[in-house]
């Protein structure tokens, strides 16, 4: 009787201390919906804020209101205008909304001097996906002493209990980019892990939410021309459409009718000619990276870069009060050049199931790739138990199935399972782990090249509080990792890698890292070699207008076409900032030196030319003379010589720009050349040809 009468009390006290928003559709600023106890995390010393922040919520409607008044001095940073999804160098304000606390997430929405909509979602492991996109607005206003900011966000956009009132937890933040410095309320850092999400002011909402059906339909069309061979393209591929559904606050779909992607980046020209696997790009075309997150599901075995060139996709996710659920279905267009196929019409398919509860997380997901007489199945499963404060138990199996008719007659079948054990108190992360993959094993949806092995790992890192000294921060890594391969032979195939990384940072804006392995690798004819690799970083952030980062390096390294090893050395140049207040440029550089000659002459083979030096350069400017339109250009450049290759020029520009809400007009075009002779770095743009030039027009309208 006493427990229960205990629990109706601390019920009670949660209500009353929580903060009942007015609901209003003019301005409520008093002191009962006010919040001012702004508490410094970065330095994590706690202290409270020289320059005042308050913030005043109210529901309005179907929306929530914050509204900022934050003082400021000649330090306060503008930065540039911004275009969706893109931070830059400026003070922001930030408010993170938890409305399911059990599911360990929150709404992020930040807001900038200049404007520009940068939002997403913030995950149990303290990651922010950006790809979550909402309809929320801002005003922004400053003066030489008040930086005011009045923000509307969608109430009926959110996932929560269906019930009236709604209680969440709501936290605020001011960062200062002059200094590096972070502000809170209430003081809330990431080391938290999942009590993250309990920490923040409580918040009550009384009125009434209405659920909408919120549907959003953006057709678009593409007109491209070959700018080489004088010809314009089109045909039906030349449109598509887009359909979002938000059904309720806790289910979303997406839809897509030949989706194009002639919008997206280019790839960064990368070092990937010494790799033992295929270049690995990270995804960034829209429709597959929003809401990935949400499936749990590692690249191994989902890597959505195998979905070349869609014909249609679909995506929906949703989440109840104890778990999470996805779905993402997508064919693949058929691709042949002069008569080769490139790309097979596959179909893609995955389901994943996430019940959570507060010191267990599971994971179930089924991972498919089907084509007439082809299929490629893997059934994953992962568990993680908080069994006492801080330490974790993990365990995951993956099984595999796949049948391909004119390879075998029965299906291979296989096996990856993983074990781990770890312990992550505030600033320690120790963590030991074994995992088992079985020769049959295949992920044909995934970035998973080896099978047959065992490895045992460990880890061990220590990451302090960011403290207000000269030396802000330290973060101390170390690991170590055994590897058996070919478990059937009579003696496995051994590697192994240790190393360590130590990354300080100063005051006022400087970096410094060091890093050190040592390693034992198979070549592709599985023969082991020993190498070691070391570097040293350092970076410089001077001014919005400047910042620098050099890294030079040294090893011995396993060259796979030779099957050997060499000596390496290297030097990466990182350059960055801002000019006036409108445009933003970077350049990157990347030379590596290897101790073979150019042209080699093995004993038992023909010659092999193999480039000894090169250099990989990427260069972008941008201009922002609205919150509406983004101009950029760029350029990359490829030195690396191989056989009859001699290097590669690649330019490519870009207009986009916002005619009304969510509707869209984007230009651009892309240019690619390739080095006739031999490359010589004292001309480095000389003897090019063009190869392709290609310039398109892309209007996308949402209605």
């Amino acid at each position: 009787m006493r427990s229960l009468q205990l629990i109706c009390i601390l019920l009670f006290c949660n209500v009353l201390s929580a903060l009942v928003l007015p609901y209003s559709s003019i301005p409520v600023m008093g002191n009962d919906n006010m919040i001012e106890d702004f508490t410094r995390i970065d330095p994590e010393d706690g202290k409270g804020e020289s320059l005042k922040t308050r913030a005043w919520l109210w529901q309005d409607d179907q929306a929530l209101v914050v509204h900022f008044e934050a003082e400021i001095n000649e330090d306060f940073r503008v930065g540039t205008p911004k275009m969706r999804d893109e931070g830059g160098n400026s003070d922001y304000l930030r408010v993170q909304l938890v409305t399911l606390p059990e599911q360990y997430f929150a709404y992020y929405y930040l807001f900038f001097p200049q404007g520009g909509e940068m939002d997403g979602t913030r995950n149990a492991d303290s990651t922010v996906n950006y790809a979550w996109d909402s309809s929320y607005s801002y005003e922004s206003r400053y003066d030489e002493n008040i930086w005011r900011v009045t923000a509307r966000i969608p109430l009926s956009e959110l996932r929560f209990k269906p019930q009236a009132p709604y209680d969440w937890k709501i936290i605020l933040a001011r960062y200062h980019h002059s200094n590096l410095e972070f502000y809170s309320s209430p003081y809330a850092v990431g080391s938290m892990g999942k009590k993250y999400f309990s920490v923040g002011h409580d918040i009550r909402l009384e009125q009434p939410i209405q659920r909408k059906s919120n549907m959003q339909i953006k057709p678009y069309f593409v007109k491209s021309y070959d700018l080489l061979e004088k010809t314009q393209s089109f045909d039906p591929e030349n449109l598509g459409l887009d359909i979002s559904l938000s059904a309720g606050q806790r289910t979303r779909v997406n839809l897509s009718f030949n989706p194009d992607y002639s919008d997206v980046p280019p790839d960064y020209a990368a070092d990937n000619y010494n790799s033992r696997y295929p270049a690995y790009y990270s995804e960034n075309r829209f429709f597959f990276a929003q809401d990935i997150q949400a499936f749990g599901i590692s690249d191994n075995i989902l890597y959505t870069r195998n979905i070349a060139k869609p014909s249609f996709a679909v995506k929906a996710t949703g989440a109840t009060q104890s778990l999470k659920w996805g779905m993402l279905g997508a064919l693949d267009k058929r691709i042949s050049d002069a008569g080769m196929l490139i790309n097979d019409n596959d179909y893609f398919q995955v389901f994943s199931l996430r019940p959570n509860w507060d010191r267990l997380d599971l994971d179930f997901s089924t991972i498919s790739r089907m084509n007439k007489g082809y299929y490629s199945h893997v059934l994953s499963n992962s568990t993680k138990w908080e069994f006492v404060p801080d330490w974790y138990l993990s365990y995951g199996i993956d099984g595999s199935t796949r049948k391909r008719d004119s390879e075998q007659d029965t299906a291979m079948q296989g096996y990856q399972s993983r074990f781990g054990l770890s312990f992550s108190p505030e600033d320690l992360s120790l963590s030991a782990g074994y995992e088992r993959v079985s020769p049959d094993f295949q992920a044909d949806a995934g970035y998973y090249m080896d099978t047959d092995y065992q490895v045992m790992d460990f880890y061990l890192g220590w990451e302090p509080p960011s403290r207000d000294r000269y030396l802000k921060t330290v973060n101390v890594s170390a690991w170590a990792t055994y590897t058996e391969s070919n478990l059937d032979n009579k003696v496995p195939d051994k590697e192994y890698d240790i190393g360590f990384s130590n990354i300080y940072t100063f005051r006022p804006k400087y970096s410094l890292t060091a890093f050190a392995r040592v390693h034992q690798v198979l070549d592709l004819q599985n023969k082991p070699h020993q190498g070691y690799l070391g570097f040293i970083s350092a970076g410089w952030n001077l001014s919005n207008e400047f910042n620098t980062h050099l890294t030079a390096n040294y090893g011995k390294s396993l060259v796979y076409l030779l099957e050997d090893t060499y000596p390496l050395q290297g030097l990466q140049y990182d350059i960055w900032g801002m000019i006036a207040k409108k445009m933003q440029w970077n350049l990157f550089l990347d030379y590596k030196e290897y101790g073979y000659s150019k042209l080699f002459s093995p004993a038992d083979s023909s010659s092999v030319i193999l480039d000894d030096r090169y250099l990989i350069g990427n260069s972008s400017i941008s201009y922002y003379p609205s919150g509406k339109a983004m101009l950029k250009a760029g350029a990359s450049l490829d030195t690396y010589e191989q056989g009859h290759s001699h290097g590669k020029l690649s330019f490519y520009g870009s207009l986009r720009y916002e005619i009304m809400k969510e509707s869209y007009i984007y230009m651009g075009f892309s240019s690619h050349q390739r080095k006739r002779e031999d490359y010589q770095f004292a001309q480095p743009f000389d003897d090019f040809e063009l190869n392709s030039s290609t310039a398109y027009i892309k209007l996308a309208i949402g209605l």
